[in-house]
Parts: structure tokens; C-alpha cells; sequence
């Protein structure tokens, strides 16, 4: 039994003033043969007895939250049989909206969570609506009476296909942890060993880090940079009142990501410096500003045994960007590579903070390659929740091994459709023409009516 971490008290937070459907993450792994379902059924036992993490529960004791375990035993996954990808695709993303309800053991008054506000009256009521079109999904889908749980695995049978809908609460998983699942649920199916450590392991290690002087130094890092530029970078200003959310896409064609690749090839950057830069630069137009805040997506993991950890450990690292007027495009992804690599290097120290900045920006940016490493043929999707809080996320994902790229725009009722398409063709605009030359300024030749300003 050990306490939470300031991240997984937000999410506890959350889900305790019904704001759950924010904190659930879904996504499903299909492979292209027909598996039996005892074969399934035991790769999803292996899964869930080699995790400590996936039979959480919660106590709230004391003035305190805890995190405890229950004892493996041998669980029944429902098994769904569709007869298209399609009509999967269709039930998953439905079924993603729908929360996780975990255990909390009461014993005694539990935590006072005095960042999270009473909502006013408009807020307070689309909450309330949100809640009861949770409540007839939840009907519609026939997942009433469910055990309390952090983890569902549902085991898909297609015609010519087999695989799982995995759905967590973020108390216990970010994002690596659903790709981590995923990869230990193939390895499982293919009669492969893998390795799961133990969550407490990771605790005792990060215990003794956040006492280290390694941890004040990187706590002292993120402080200088807040120092350097306090004001808040927010590009969506207005009132909140609705949680509901939306994602907008916008697919690159092939030839721009062909191009991309090459360039990052060349030039020995990742394509998160490719399209943190650009991302800059329409960020700076919107704000009018050289200097502003972006929050960029650390895993936060640094070893073999952090990697094979499920749990929550991603970090929404602030990032200082400085964009001239008259910066190149190359000489601007190059300076984005040397802040990113600082950033990531002290990632650590901001997971862990002691002291609070503030939430100072409100655009998130991540990067992500949809490949499962332990068998390349599986398909692999993320489904959206429908709801999103007072923030804004940019993700760049390339979905097969050909690396076709895709960037998403998951955002609340604040931001239009045509906000986040404007937004997002912005920065495919910045980034084809930043690559074709990249030795042109960065910024766009003329500062005309853009569809990024407020």
C-alpha cells in the first residue's frame, strides 16, 4: 500500500467529480489470423498476472489516498464477435467513451483536493448532462453492474482476425502503458516469454531520486526556465463550460511524409523537432509573441525496467520556444532539438515537482509511432474519449511501418472545427514549406489573416 503521486491525485480528483470519461484511455490490437478463444483467453491472463498495477485499487484513509493490489486469479475476458473490422471500430469507439468505475475502500475522510474547483452553474449542469449520456451509453452497451476495475481487456473475434479492446483509467496508465499491454498481450499469444516489473519496484527507485541532488537539480531547471518567461502562453483564452470534447484529423499524403522522413534522415533530427518547430512558428503567430511555453510529452522512463513498467509516469514537460522573426526553418528545428533534448533530460524533476508554476500553456504536443514491436502485421487504434478538459492536444502519429503520418487534434468545446482544421493545415503548410528550403525564415512571408488568430 503506498500513496499517490501528485499526477495520479489530479486523475483520482477527476473521476471523484465525475469527470472520468476524461481520464480513460482505449485502444484496440487486431493481428490478421484466427486465434481460438482459449488461446486469447491465456495471453489476457498473462497479461493481467505478470501487472500488479492492472489490479489496483484505491483506500482513502486518513487524509490520505493509497494504491493497493488485489491477488491475481484467473479471470473470464468477454469475448465480442463482429463480422467486419468496421463494425468493431464502430462498438469500440462507443465503448470508449464509456468510463472505467474503480474500487475506493473508504476508511475514514479521504483527501482534500483543493485544486479542483467548484464548477459554476453552466459548467456544473453540462457536467451533469455529460454524465447522464455516459449513463445511456453505458445501457446501450450492456455494461451496467461491471466489476469495479482499473483494466478491461475484451478479447474481438472477425472473420479472419483475432485481438483485444484494452481500456484503463489513467490513474494507473499513460500512453506507453497501452502500447506496453499491447505488445505483452502478442508476445503472450505467440507462446513468447516477456518481463513485467513490478510498479513498487519503480516506487523505491523514484523514493530515493526525489531526495537525491539530481532531483533538485532538475526541479531547479524547469523553475529557470519558468523564470525566463512566467507570463502564460494560452492560446484558447475563454471560459470552460463544457467538458465535452472532439478530435479533428488531417491525413498527410504520402509524398509529404516521405519527404519528411527524409529530411529528419539527413538532417539528424526526429520529426518531433520537425513538427515542434512548426508548431512554433504558427504559435508565435497566434500569440504575437517570439517566447511562449509549449507542453511537450515525455514517456519519463530511462531504463530497461522503466520501459517494461506499466504505470503512470508521463510527464507534460514545459518547453520555452523562442522563434525570431528572422529565424530559418533549419536553424529553428535544430535549436528545438537542443531544447527538447534539455527538456527531456531533466524530465524527471518536473514529474516530481515541489513547487507549483502554474498551468502557464495550454497546447500540448506529442509524437507517437503506432507499431506494436512484437508483431509488425497487428493494426493497432486509439479511440477517443469524447471529453476533454481546458487544454489542447497536437499529436503527430506515424500509423504503419511505411510511415504515413497523420496529426490529431483533441481539444474541448472551446475550440471550432474550423479553429482546429485552420490550426492544423497551418502547420502541415509550415512544415512543407520549411523543408522544401529550409534555409527561408521560418515564419511565413506575410503575416496576413491567418486561421490561427483568435
Amino acid at each position: 500500500m503506498f500513496e499517490l503521486s501528485d499526477s495520479q491525485l489530479f486523475m483520482h480528483a477527476l473521476q471523484k467529480a465525475g469527470l472520468a470519461q476524461e481520464i480513460t484511455l482505449c485502444g484496440s490490437v487486431l493481428i490478421p489470423e484466427r486465434v481460438d478463444d482459449e488461446r486469447l483467453q491465456a495471453a489476457a491472463n498473462k497479461v493481467l498476472e505478470a501487472n500488479d498495477v492492472l489490479r489496483s485499487y484505491f483506500i482513502e484513509k486518513d487524509g490520505k489516498t493509497y494504491q493497493d493490489f488485489e491477488p491475481y486469479e484467473e479471470r473470464v475476458f468477454e469475448v465480442m464477435r463482429f463480422e467486419s473490422a468496421e463494425d468493431m471500430e464502430a462498438w469500440a469507439a462507443l465503448y470508449a467513451t464509456v468510463p472505467l468505475d474503480y474500487r475506493v475502500v473508504r476508511e475514514g475522510a479521504g483527501q482534500s483536493f483543493e485544486g479542483v474547483g467548484r464548477p459554476g452553474p453552466r459548467l456544473a449542469f453540462n457536467v451533469w448532462r455529460q454524465q447522464r449520456k455516459v449513463a445511456s451509453r453505458r445501457r446501450e452497451l450492456g455494461l451496467e453492474g461491471r466489476k469495479q476495475t482499473c483494466f478491461e481487456l475484451t478479447l474481438v473475434q472477425l472473420p479472419e482476425a483475432s485481438g483485444a479492446v484494452i481500456k484503463m483509467s489513467h490513474i494507473i496508465s499513460d500512453g506507453w502503458s497501452m502500447v506496453l499491454v499491447g505488445n505483452q498481450f502478442l508476445h503472450a499469444l505467440r507462446g513468447e516469454s516477456f518481463r513485467a516489473y513490478g510498479y513498487q519496484d519503480f516506487l523505491e527507485g523514484d523514493k530515493a531520486y526525489k531526495q537525491s541532488e539530481r532531483a533538485r537539480a532538475d526541479r531547479e531547471f524547469f523553475r529557470g526556465e519558468w523564470l525566463r518567461h512566467p507570463e502564460p502562453s494560452i492560446c484558447f483564452p475563454g471560459k470552460l463550460f463544457s467538458f465535452e470534447g472532439k478530435r479533428n484529423s488531417l491525413d498527410l499524403d504520402a509524398g509529404l511524409s516521405e519527404r519528411v522522413h527524409a529530411y529528419c534522415e539527413e538532417r539528424r533530427v526526429s520529426g518531433m523537432n520537425v513538427f515542434l518547430a512548426a508548431i512554433g512558428v504558427c504559435v508565435g503567430e497566434r500569440l504575437g509573441g517570439d517566447r511562449f511555453h509549449l507542453g511537450s510529452l515525455s514517456i519519463n522512463r530511462t531504463g530497461v525496467a522503466e520501459k517494461n513498467t506499466v504505470g503512470l509516469f508521463v510527464s507534460t514537460l514545459p518547453m520555452l520556444m523562442e522563434v525570431p522573426a528572422d529565424v530559418s526553418f533549419g536553424r529553428l528545428v535544430l535549436d528545438t532539438r537542443e531544447r527538447a533534448f534539455s527538456a527531456i533530460r531533466h524530465a524527471r524533476g518536473y514529474a516530481n515537482p515541489t513547487e507549483v508554476y502554474g498551468n502557464y500553456f495550454d497546447l500540448f504536443v506529442s509524437y507517437r509511432r503506432e507499431v506494436l514491436d512484437a508483431d509488425p502485421r497487428a493494426e493497432i487504434r486509439e479511440y477517443f474519449p469524447g471529453a476533454f478538459a481546458d487544454f489542447v492536444e497536437l499529436s503527430i502519429v506515424e500509423h504503419s511501418s511505411e510511415g504515413a503520418l497523420t496529426m490529431y487534434l483533441d481539444h474541448n468545446c472551446k475550440v471550432s472545427d474550423g479553429e482546429a482544421m485552420g490550426l492544423l493545415r497551418d502547420v502541415e503548410s509550415v512544415v512543407e514549406r520549411g523543408i522544401a528550403n529550409d534555409g527561408l525564415p521560418a515564419r511565413p512571408p506575410s503575416r496576413g489573416e491567418s486561421c490561427l488568430r483568435a
